[in-house]
């Protein structure tokens, strides 16, 4: 299968890239010099000219102080961009995987969320994100929205997660928020999950939204 892969450099992407040129499929990961995704019709543009089968959304502008300091940013390349992609892929015929985040909903409460929990973003990252989602799927239904939470298991990009194991096993001293829940996710398990799904046959192809997380409580 002939993939287009956005985000290709980033936590998750770089290990779902890995993972599908393993299994065979042709993989299309522009990198950041060859599409602009503040720029909404060049990202139309390869979507539209590059015959992937199937395109797969894992970039973002991810980080909530970044996202505060930029917003008309984030919101180009959290909501905008995958709405055109969406589009794109509505006139091609290709499958959308669009990656989102947990932070579309508040995080404020313990425990495993499903699907039907309310979203009530509390940041600009959050908006920029849950805006993403209802662009993707109000142009194309059939798309499907995957949301994970607290990306790590990428030794070339570490996260939050392995920076505060490390410290934990140096004896160093942290600095953390204490009100927020979430559950770190493995980029190898996400990875998995997206190949299987990629392999869903035409009629039978999951759709909507869904909510993806390694086990254990949050």
């Amino acid at each position: 299968m002939k993939i287009l892969l956005f985000g290709g450099t980033g936590r998750c992407g770089r290990v779902l890239g890995e993972w599908l040129s393993e299994a065979g499929h042709e993989l299309l990961a522009p990198a950041h010099g060859d599409c602009d995704l503040r720029d909404a019709a060049a990202v139309s543009r390869l979507v539209l000219g590059c015959g992937a089968e199937a395109v797969v959304n894992a970039a973002a502008i991810s980080g909530p102080e970044t996202c505060l300091d930029d917003p008309l940013t984030a919101h180009g390349v959290n909501a905008m961009a995958p709405a055109a992609m969406a589009l794109a892929c509505r006139h091609t015929g290709a499958r959308l995987i669009h990656l989102s985040t947990d932070y579309v909903l508040d995080g404020r409460r313990a425990g495993l969320k499903d699907e039907s929990a309310k979203c009530r973003p509390i940041n600009v990252y959050g908006e920029s994100k849950r805006e993403g989602e209802l662009e993707v799927l109000e142009a194309l239904p059939e798309a499907l929205v995957v949301r994970v939470s607290w990306i790590c298991g990428n030794p070339q990009k570490p996260s939050f997660v392995e920076s505060t194991l490390a410290k934990a096993l140096a004896a160093q001293p942290l600095a953390a928020i204490a009100d927020k829940f979430s559950l770190p996710t493995d980029a190898r398990d996400i990875a998995a999950a997206l190949a299987a799904l990629l392999q869903e046959p035409e009629g039978d192809r999951t759709a909507g939204v869904v909510q993806l997380c390694s086990g254990g409580e949050p």
